[in-house]
Parts: C-alpha cells; structure tokens; sequence
C-alpha cells in the first residue's frame, strides 16, 4: 500500500515530499511545478468526478459517492474526496484495515469496501485517464502513469474482477442519434459521454490543423468558436479524435478489458455521431 500513496502524493502539487518520493520510485527526473500545472491544472483535472458525472462537472454525485466511503470509516470527509490523491489513499486505508480486523466479519466487509472502492472510482476512469497522461505530460508524469496502471494492476488481481460494469459507467446517458452543434459542444466535455478526454492542447491542436482562430478562454467557449468557424471541418476533425482517443486505450491490461470495451465502445459511438453531424452541417454560423 505504500506504493499507492506514494502515487497519490505525486498527483499533488510539487513539493519537497513530491521531489523525495520521484527519486525513491527512480523516475525519471523531478516533478516540476510548471509541469504540473500544465498537466493537472490546465490539461487534465486529477478529479474522478469530472470523467464520470454525465455533466463532466466537478463534484456532483460521484463526489458524494466516494465522501460516503469516509463517513463509514468515521473519518472527516476531506475537501477534495475525488481527487486522485485522497482517493488512493483512502483505497489504501481500506486495504490496511482489511487485513487488521480481528473479526471475520469485519475483514469481509472492509474487503467488499475495498474492492468496490477500487472498481467503482478508481479504475472505472483511469485507463482514459493514463492514457492521456501518457500523451501530454512531461517524463516523470508519463512514468508516473504506467506505475499508476500497473500498482492497479496487481490491485485488481489482489481483489478480483468486477461482476458487473461501475455504476457511474453503467448508469452514463446513451448518446443521440443526432444532436446540432451546441449539443455536441456539451456531449464532448462529458467524458463518459463522450468517451473522450478533450483538452485545451487538443483544441489547440484542432485549431492549426484546420488553420482557425483558436479563443483563449473557457473550452467550451473555445469549442463553440471554433464550430462557428467552420463547423463541418471542426466537427470532422472531433470525429477523428475520438477515433484516435479510442485507438489508444486499445491495448489495456487484461483486468481492465471490460472498463477499456465502454470508453472505445464510447468513442467509436462519438465519432460516428460526429461525422454524421458534419455531413449535414449547417453553414449558419453559431451565436457566441
């Protein structure tokens, strides 16, 4: 369990803890402020929350969800109970106390906890979550995400496979046949929705392939301008994303197959909800 929370301490803002434990895991340099920031705080929230609630909000229900774990272990809920520190160390603090009951009882219900903990808010939005890290951090952060899949790994052998899908996964709305462009504009920032992670670097990206103006403000503020542009060409180009945001998780650890099945499954749906909206694009342009 140590690995874990020294996992989650790394997901927080550098400091001299951060600086010690890189070096103990042998990364491959020493996280940087500026490197976090770009990777957590303006690419990638470390927020489970914001990959699994149908709006791709921060808080909400899923937030509650993982708060109630903390009530019935007697313990004040913490501030941020989603982010991806607090959750491994909660899912830490689940896996050391079943193992120290006494009682037989005690140890069966802390190990369900535990293996619901691990399924339901941890591995349920990771694998999207790692693979993205992979693309757009800096060494240390891409190392730190393939330690962060593989401690999962042995964890999920350690409690067993899921029986059934997560909830947040299994409850996520259906997409539409159609949608018009502001529909889609709120569809691709939900991404258990969408199936995809859109980041400001890929909006940027969108933005020079295309060879668009790209806004600086909030994303989908930036989407929608982009869309008003030129919506069949924006709209094409997100279909082509999606395609390639579910061609990475392709390759997924075994344990995490059906978790990895619903984000492809997600994303080849959003791609083709995408094309079929840039075929009949509307050449009126979208009121900002």
């Amino acid at each position: 369990m140590e690995l874990i929370r020294a996992l989650g301490e790394l997901a927080e803002a550098p400091g001299p803890e951060q600086v010690r434990t890189a070096r103990l895991l042998e990364l491959p340099g020493e996280p940087a402020r500026n490197e976090y920031t770009d990777l957590f705080v303006v690419q990638l929230y470390p927020y489970a929350s914001v990959y699994l609630s149908p709006d791709g909000q921060l808080g909400g229900q899923v937030q509650e969800h993982i708060a109630g774990f903390w009530r019935v272990l007697r313990q004040p809920v913490p501030r941020d109970p989603d982010h991806i520190a607090t959750l491994f160390i909660t899912y830490s603090q689940l896996a050391e106390r079943s193992r120290d009951h006494a009682e037989s009882y005690l140890q069966t219900l802390t190990r369900q906890m535990r293996h619901a903990f691990l399924w339901e808010h941890i591995a349920s939005w990771m694998v999207p979550f790692v693979a993205r890290v992979r693309e757009l951090g800096s060494p240390v952060y891409r190392s730190w995400s393939t330690l962060v899949l593989d401690a999962l790994e042995a964890e999920a052998g350690a409690v067993g496979p899921p029986s059934v899908l997560p909830l947040q996964l299994r409850n996520a709305p259906a997409l539409p046949d159609n949608a018009d462009a502001e529909t889609i504009a709120d569809i691709m920032f939900a991404p258990v929705r969408s199936g995809c992670i859109l980041t400001r670097a890929d909006l940027a990206r969108c933005a020079r392939d295309l060879q668009l103006n790209a806004r600086v403000a909030d994303r989908r503020y930036t989407l929608r301008a982009l869309i008003a542009q030129d919506q069949a060409r924006v709209l094409s180009w997100l279909a082509a994303e999606a395609q390639r945001q579910a061609d990475l998780i392709s390759v997924t650890p075994p344990p995490f197959a059906s978790i990895a099945n619903f984000w492809r499954e997600r994303a080849q749906q959003s791609a083709g909800l995408l094309l079929r909206a840039a075929r009949h694009a509307n050449p009126a342009r979208l009121e900002l």
